[in-house]
C-alpha cells in the first residue's frame, strides 16, 4: 500500500492541463525556459512529483523531497532507484544519461529509491530524493 509524509513541496504554475486524475503522482519537469512553469517530465527528466491537478495556469504544487507517492510505468520492486520514463511515469533507472544545459553537461542520475513495490500503472512509495552531477563540457 502506498503511503507519503511530509516533504519538501514548491509551487510553479502548469504549462498545460494536468487536471486529469492520472497525472497526480506523475514526475514533472521545468516547461522551457520559463523556469517557474512545469510539464509532464520526458523519459529521464523530472524535478519532483506533481501533488495536485492543475489547469494550465493553475499553482502546481510539487514535492522536490521526502516520501511521495509516485505512478509506476513499469513493474517497481523495493530498492530500486527511480528515474522519470516517457509522460511522466516512473521506471527502474538504468545507467546514467546526460542532458545538455548550455555550455554545461548535468548527469541526472537517479531521482529516487522506491520505499514499497508496484505493478505497472500502479502507485507506489518513494523516497524522492533527485542526485545530480555536473560535468564541463569540452
Amino acid at each position: 500500500m502506498a503511503y507519503e509524509n511530509n516533504g519538501t513541496n514548491v509551487t510553479f504554475i502548469a504549462s498545460i492541463d494536468l487536471n486529469a486524475a492520472a497525472h497526480k503522482h506523475m514526475f514533472v519537469d521545468l516547461a522551457g525556459t520559463n523556469a517557474f512553469k512545469v510539464t509532464l517530465a520526458a523519459a529521464n527528466g523530472g524535478i519532483g512529483v506533481l501533488r495536485n491537478a492543475p489547469l494550465a495556469g493553475e499553482h502546481a504544487t510539487v514535492s522536490i523531497r521526502g516520501q511521495v507517492k509516485a505512478n509506476a510505468g513499469a513493474t517497481i520492486s523495493v530498492g530500486d532507484e527511480i528515474s522519470a520514463a516517457t509522460s511522466g511515469y516512473a521506471a527502474v533507472h538504468i545507467g546514467s544519461f546526460q542532458v545538455a544545459s548550455g555550455s554545461v553537461l548535468i548527469q541526472k542520475v537517479v531521482l529516487g529509491t522506491a520505499l514499497t513495490a508496484a505493478a505497472s500503472g500502479s502507485v507506489f512509495t518513494m523516497e524522492l530524493n533527485p542526485r545530480f552531477t555536473q560535468v564541463l563540457s569540452a
